[in-house]
C-alpha cells in the first residue's frame, strides 16, 4: 500500500507545536539573556531561514550524512532536531494538455519537506564547530554558587545550545556562562531550569512538571 504523503499544512502545524511546546515550558526562542550565532548549515555554510531559526536557537547543525561524511559520530541519546525545507519540483499541469509543446505543460511548484539535523557542538563527537564563538566573560557569582551547592540532590547541568530541563534524564541544559550578556542573567536563567527540576520525581513528586 502506497504511503499516504504529509501534507504542507501537516508540517507546519507539527513544527508550531514544538514552538508552542517550548512556550508552555517557559522558553521563548526569540528572546535569550546569552549571545549565539544564527543557525547555520555545516556544509553549505548558508543561514537557516525564517521558521528554522526559532526551530534551532543557533549554532552549527548538519544531517547524519552530512556528519558522517565529515567523519563524526552522533552522540548517545542526541535527538535530531527538525528542520523546514523548501525545494522546487517541476510538474505537469493538466489544464495545459492541449499546448503543443511539453515544455509548456510543465511548471516549478514549491515543495515543503523537513529534514532532521544535530548540533555540532553539543550532539556530536570528532567534529569541531567551523566558527569559533568568543565568549563575553567568565565570571562567577560567589552567592549564586553557595545557593547551588546547598541544593541536596541537584541535577547535573550539562553544556548546551538552549536552557532546558529534562525530566526524564534529570538534568539541566544550560549555555555557557560565558556566552550571556552577564553573570546574572547567567543565573537568573540557571534558577528558572532548577525550580522546574524540583518537581522531578525524585525530589517533589509533583504531578505535572513545574
Amino acid at each position: 500500500m502506497k504511503k499516504k504523503r504529509t501534507t504542507t499544512t501537516e508540517i507546519v502545524h507539527s513544527l508550531v507545536e514544538i514552538i508552542l511546546e517550548r512556550l508552555k515550558e517557559g522558553d521563548i526562542p526569540w528572546r535569550k539573556p546569552w549571545t549565539v550565532p544564527d543557525a547555520y548549515n555545516r556544509i553549505s555554510m548558508k543561514r537557516y531561514l525564517g521558521f528554522n531559526q526559532l526551530l534551532l536557537g543557533g549554532g552549527e547543525w548538519a544531517t547524519f550524512k552530512q556528519i558522517k561524511d565529515e567523519g563524526g559520530t552522533i552522540k548517545k541519546g542526541s535527538k535530531a532536531m527538525k528542520t523546514l525545507i523548501y525545494k522546487p519540483i517541476t510538474i505537469t499541469d493538466d489544464e495545459s494538455q492541449q499546448d503543443e509543446s511539453e515544455e509548456k505543460n510543465k511548471k516549478q511548484i514549491p515543495m515543503v519537506k523537513t529534514a532532521n539535523v544535530f548540533n555540532i557542538e553539543h550532539q556530536v563527537e570528532g567534529l569541531e564547530p567551523k566558527r569559533v564563538v568568543v565568549h563575553r566573560h567568565d565570571n562567577a557569582i560567589d552567592a549564586c554558587e553557595q545557593l547551588l551547592n546547598a541544593y541536596s540532590d541537584c541535577p547535573e547541568v550539562i553544556s548546551g545550545i538552549q536552557a532546558a530541563y529534562s525530566s526524564q534524564q534529570d538534568i539541566v541544559m544550560m549555555p555557557d556562562i560565558g556566552r550571556f550578556h552577564n553573570a546574572e542573567g547567567y543565573y537568573a536563567t540557571l534558577f528558572h531550569e532548577m525550580v522546574h527540576s524540583t518537581g522531578h520525581i525524585s525530589r517533589l513528586n509533583g504531578s505535572e512538571t513545574i
